[in-house]
């Protein structure tokens, strides 16, 4: 499989990644491997559909989960946030995904109610790795930013 294709973002770590697809006479084959083009050990997977058009989910971050997603139907926006800044990514491709580190705030808007969003996670659901307060997370970056 070809190496992945980053896109760079405003915000650390946080990346677009072209999955290149295998194409032939008979369709699109897409393939996602562990730590080759994606770049954790996949340990959780979950997929969102049935969303109507316009929902916003997310508004949460996460301590030490990594996340990787993409969007097999449809169109998702996705708000990244680092507490400083914010950038805006439009999922609309399965081939193309979108890496995002812990400590990461993320923010989803559905654009099509046919969207199918599936989530790849280095980690099992913890609800404690979760922080769904906003004050809260920037409280915890800013926490992170002393460290450094």
């Amino acid at each position: 499989m070809p190496a992945r294709k980053p896109i760079l973002s405003a915000i650390e770590g946080v990346r677009l990644l072209s999955l290149e697809p295998y194409v032939s006479h008979k369709g699109s084959l897409g393939v996602l491997e562990e730590n080759r083009n994606i770049p954790f050990p996949i340990l959780r997977v979950f997929y969102i559909w049935g969303v109507p058009n316009g929902m916003q989910r997310g508004y949460h971050a996460h301590r030490r989960c990594e996340q990787f997603l993409i969007c097999l139907n449809g169109s998702c926006n996705v708000v990244c946030r680092d507490s400083k800044s914010h950038v805006e990514y439009q999922l609309s491709r399965p081939d193309m995904g979108l890496y995002i580190p812990a400590g990461i705030w993320t923010e989803q808007t559905y654009e099509d109610d046919k969207t199918v969003l599936i989530v790849l996670a280095d980690q099992p659901y913890d609800e404690a790795d979760y922080i769904r307060d906003y004050s809260a997370f920037v409280r915890c970056r800013n926490e992170m930013n002393k460290e450094e």
